[in-house]
C-alpha cells in the first residue's frame, strides 16, 4: 500500500471543490437562508421574551435536513463517481491501494462539510445573546450535527463502494437511514404491544428499543432544546452514531489489489498458455460490482 500520493490525491479534491461553482452556490444558499433566519428572530424579539430559542431551533432543525440530504449526495458520490467515469480501475492500478483511494476521496469531502458547520457556530452563539438559551445547549446541539455528519457519511460511503452509480448509491444510504430511524419505535411497538411474544425476548426487545431511541437525532434535538438546558454537551448518542459512521466507512475499504496469496485467497493469479499468452483471473469477496472493477 503506498501513501506517498494520498496528500496529494486529497488537495487536488479540495481545490476542485472550492472551485466548484454548485459548491459555492449552495454555501452561499447557506449563508443566505442563516441571513434570513437572524432578520425574523430581531425582528420578533418585539413580542417574543425568547426570540434565541425560536432561532436555535430554526438554525439545528436547517442544519438537520440541510446535512443529511446534502451529506448523503456528496459522500455517495465519491467512489460511485469514478465506477461512472470509468476511472476506479486506473487509480487502483496506480499503486495508491483501496484505502488510500477511500481516504483522497473521503476525506476532503468530510472536512468540507464539517468546516460548513463550524462556520455557522457564531451565528448560533447570538441565541444565548438574544435569550432563552445556554451556550452549553448550542454547543451540544454542534455536537449531535457533527455526529451526524459522521454517520451519514459512514452509510453513504458504504453505499458508494457498493453500487455502480451516485444515484443508486444515494438510494441505498437514504434508504439505510430512514430504517434506521423508524427501526427502534417499531421494536418497542412489538414488545409492547404483542401479547403473546414471551416475556425473556420481550424485555430485552424493549431495553434495546428504548436505549437505541435515545441515540436518534429528534430525541437529542428534544432533550437539548428544553428550558431546563443539558447536562452533558456529548452525550451517548453523539458517541454511538460517530462510533457507527467510523465503522462503516472501515468497512468499504477492501483487500488491496494485488497477487493471490494463497488457494482461495483475494488477488489475481495467472497461468502460462503460450509463451507470449496468459490468462489472468481475480478472486474477490463482497458485492459483485466491486469485484469486477478489480478484475478489470
Amino acid at each position: 500500500m503506498r501513501w506517498s500520493g494520498v496528500s496529494a490525491f486529497m488537495v487536488r479534491a479540495v481545490r476542485q471543490e472550492a472551485r466548484s461553482v454548485p459548491a459555492l452556490l449552495l454555501r452561499l444558499g447557506v449563508v443566505g437562508f442563516l441571513c434570513y433566519l437572524l432578520v425574523d428572530a430581531v425582528d420578533s424579539m418585539r413580542w417574543n421574551s425568547a426570540p434565541g430559542r425560536n432561532l436555535f431551533i430554526d438554525l439545528t432543525g436547517f442544519n438537520l435536513f440541510f446535512l443529511a440530504t446534502a451529506g448523503l449526495h456528496i459522500m455517495a458520490g465519491s467512489i460511485a463517481e469514478e465506477k461512472e467515469d470509468n476511472t476506479l480501475g486506473l487509480l487502483l492500478l496506480s499503486g495508491m491501494g483501496t484505502l488510500p483511494v477511500l481516504l483522497g476521496k473521503t476525506v476532503s469531502r468530510l472536512l468540507a462539510l464539517l468546516f460548513l458547520l463550524a462556520l455557522q457556530i457564531p451565528f448560533t452563539l447570538l441565541c444565548v445573546t438574544m435569550g432563552g438559551m445556554h451556550s452549553g445547549q448550542v454547543f451540544a446541539a454542534y455536537a449531535m450535527l457533527a455526529s451526524l455528519i459522521l454517520l451519514v457519511s459512514g452509510v453513504a460511503v458504504l453505499s458508494s463502494v457498493m453500487m455502480r452509480t451516485v444515484r443508486s448509491a444515494t438510494v441505498l444510504a437514504a434508504v439505510v437511514l430512514f430504517f434506521w430511524h423508524i427501526l427502534p419505535p417499531i421494536l418497542g411497538a412489538i414488545a409492547t404491544d404483542l401479547e403473546y411474544l414471551p416475556q425473556a425476548l420481550a424485555e430485552p426487545l424493549q431495553t434495546a428499543s428504548l436505549w437505541m431511541t435515545g441515540t436518534m437525532f429528534y430525541e437529542r434535538m428534544g432533550d437539548i432544546s428544553r428550558l431546563s438546558g443539558v447536562t452533558e454537551i456529548v452525550s451517548r448518542a453523539e458517541w454511538f452514531n460517530a462510533a457507527a459512521g467510523l465503522v462503516l466507512s472501515a468497512c468499504a475499504s477492501r483487500a488491496p489489489y494485488g497477487a493471490r496469496t494463497g488457494p482461495g485467497g483475494q488477488g489475481y493469479a495467472e497461468q502460462r498458455i503460450e509463451s507470449n499468452r496468459f490468462r489472468v483471473t481475480y478472486n474477490g469477496v463482497g458485492a459483485p460490482g466491486p469485484v469486477m472493477d478489480m478484475a478489470l
